[in-house]
């Protein structure tokens, strides 16, 4: 329906735009000018104003812009003087904005409130500038303006409300809140809906559930973000089945892609996988395109061991332009745990014939199709100059496989000298450095740079959290950084062994405990996994608990980490030798532990939203 709309709207601009061209021309002084003197081409305000129209919806703002700036700067242009000007001015104000040229901006709407002090929209306008690029002042002096000049409009009594919340005087921020929900209940949800926010931040739980049920009543289904903050909160105290009841309720109303993805949340955070399959299938009706949430459906698959419905969403990935390698390896795997040969090989040959697009992946023909007579460096070199980084990635990759680590630091170096913002090198780069060579400053100030060309690259940020949390150093960074990762993968177990490690580090033993042994059932192989668990139980005083975990990890692995394990296993007995005369309890593996939430959560509202 909004397609229709906007195409049928883009129909009538255009017939426009062909009507102001085609329409006979005002006669001006410049017909009467020798045959020799230019004329200056005549454009009237709604001929301007329609085809700047056309240019924003096309995406050409630089051709609107350019356009506008061209019209209102020269005046002879104009051939209907007495016409309002204002509204290109809002809409070359709006283009410079969003094309982050805020000097200029403010530069039009200056000029634009000299002009019309008392326009409503201009004013508006402005004031939504002011308030965007936090010159509170200023916004607030204009919304208080058109709170006198429209008392009946709600919009300038909350952005003047939240002008003073963002300068913290939260007093005078209800104040404006609190008038909206008196002045207009028939559409009081967005003053419910901060002062809920408002009450939760003065640790006022029960008035704040209270607003959000009021704002819920109010839209029950047109405004989602109250369920949210509602459900969020619900969560914090505790009522998890109350919460997830809440979105369910919601989500039979109205299909609402954030709501099923705090659904999501809350099935893996409860350990129910086939209930957050559920609704990320609900997600994928939603966004049938949408690659990342694809990604995560066939991770997710595979963890249940429906391997050809997991295949199917990666295949779907990995034939758009904007996959990445995982996503083709991810189908390669698959098709070697299915010993599906014919599909492997032909997979494999088609990635292949596109060098330039995937030069990494005819490289591991090693892996999967055991060629090991190939000259992979002469390969590299025979790739357009463009692409060679991600082959000589490909072959840094391959000596660490090898465990030739001098290797991998030249061809990750290579791969760097070809394109110095590969970040997937400087991650690798770093890990090198970091645990081969022993240059930990180096490696981390390389992993850094990776985050800075891509903030949540997960991997990288998985591994400094874990690197930090090890030296016991930089755990405040540690544990946001271990969050950001598993906003980008919530099921893989790495990330969330890290979570909880830091959470150790941070003597919150009991919610520790919780994330890792979420950790161990996702990744039951994985012995570190047990050893932190171990851990977190000597932090708790259970050291029967701590040996029996110590014990499993040691089944999983050898050599100088057994030897490791051994010591922690002789200092809990010596730290409690009355627990150990007789022959130590073992606890059952795997038993279900109280798992709560970590005491610190990501704030539901951001400020000034």
């Amino acid at each position: 329906m909004r397609f229709i709309l906007k195409t049928g709207f883009l129909t009538l601009l255009l017939a426009a735009f062909v009507a102001c061209s085609t329409a006979p021309k005002k006669s001006t002084g410049s017909e009467f000018l020798g045959k020799n003197q230019k004329k200056t081409p005549q454009m009237s305000l709604d001929f301007v104003y329609l085809k700047a129209q056309l240019l924003t919806y096309s995406g050409d703002l630089d051709e609107a812009k350019k356009l506008l700036q061209t019209f209102l700067n020269q005046e002879n242009t104009i051939t209907d003087k007495a016409s309002d000007s204002s509204a290109l001015k809002i809409m070359l104000g709006r283009i410079l904005v969003q094309q982050e040229e805020h000097f200029e901006a403010s530069k039009i709407y200056a000029g634009l409130l000299d002009e019309h002090p008392e326009n409503k929209t201009a004013l508006s306008e402005v004031a939504k500038f002011y308030y965007g690029i936090k010159n509170f002042d200023a916004a607030l002096e204009l919304y208080q303006k058109l709170i006198v000049l429209e008392p009946e409009n709600e919009n300038h009594l909350i952005y003047a409300g939240l002008v003073f919340y963002e300068k913290n005087n939260t007093t005078k921020a209800k104040k404006y809140f609190y008038t909206i929900t008196k002045k207009f209940p028939k559409s009081s949800h967005l003053g419910h809906y901060y002062l809920g926010h408002l009450k939760r931040e003065e640790g006022k739980a029960e008035a704040s559930l209270w607003h959000y049920k009021k704002c819920e009543a109010v839209a029950p289904i047109s405004f989602s973000a109250c369920h949210l903050d509602h459900a969020d909160l619900l969560q914090i105290l505790g009522q998890e089945e109350k919460a997830y009841k809440l979105l369910e309720g919601y989500t039979k109303k109205n299909s609402d892609y954030s709501i099923l993805e705090k659904m999501v949340q809350f099935s893996i955070e409860k350990q129910n996988l086939d209930q957050a399959l559920v609704n990320l299938f609900e997600q994928e009706k939603l966004k049938p395109k949408d690659l990342e949430l694809k990604r995560r459906i066939g991770h997710a698959l595979l963890m249940q061991e429906s391997v050809p419905e997991a295949l199917s969403r990666f295949e779907f990935v990995s034939q758009d332009k904007l996959s990445k390698n995982e996503d083709h390896f991810n189908v390669l795997r698959i098709y070697k745990s299915l010993k599906k040969d014919i599909e492997l090989k032909s997979f494999l040959n088609t990635l292949t014939k596109n060098r330039d697009l995937n030069s990494n992946f005819f490289i591991d023909q090693r892996y999967y199709l055991d060629k090991t007579d190939i000259n992979f460096t002469s390969m590299c070199k025979s790739v357009k100059k463009s692409n060679r980084s991600h082959c000589y990635h490909a072959l840094g990759l391959f000596s660490l496989r090898d465990q030739t680590y001098k290797k991998a630091k030249i061809f990750f170096n290579k791969s760097l000298k070809y394109n110095s913002k590969n970040f997937e090198s400087l991650y690798m780069l770093g890990r090198v450095k970091i645990e081969f060579m022993s240059q930990s400053e180096s490696g981390e100030k390389l992993m850094l740079k990776a985050l800075k060309i891509k903030p949540e690259y997960s991997q990288a940020l998985n591994y400094l959290s874990y690197n930090w949390a090890k030296r016991d150093v930089n755990l405040e960074k540690s544990f946001e950084f271990s969050q950001r990762a598993l906003m980008q993968e919530p099921l893989n177990g790495h990330f969330l062994d890290t979570f909880g490690y830091v959470l150790y580090r941070m003597k919150e033993y009991e919610n520790a405990l919780g994330v890792l042994k979420k950790a161990s059932k996702i990744s039951p192989e994985n012995a570190e996994i047990y050893e932190h668990i171990a851990d977190t139980y000597v932090g708790l005083s259970f050291p029967n608990k701590a040996i029996a975990f110590y014990e499993l990890a040691s089944e999983l692995i050898s050599g100088k980490n057994l030897e490791r394990l051994g010591s922690k296993i002789a200092d809990v007995k010596k730290t409690y030798p009355e627990r150990f005369k007789e022959s130590p309890y073992k606890t059952t593996i795997g038993t279900s532990d109280d798992i709560k939430r970590p005491t610190r959560m990501p704030a539901a509202i951001k400020k000034g939203k």
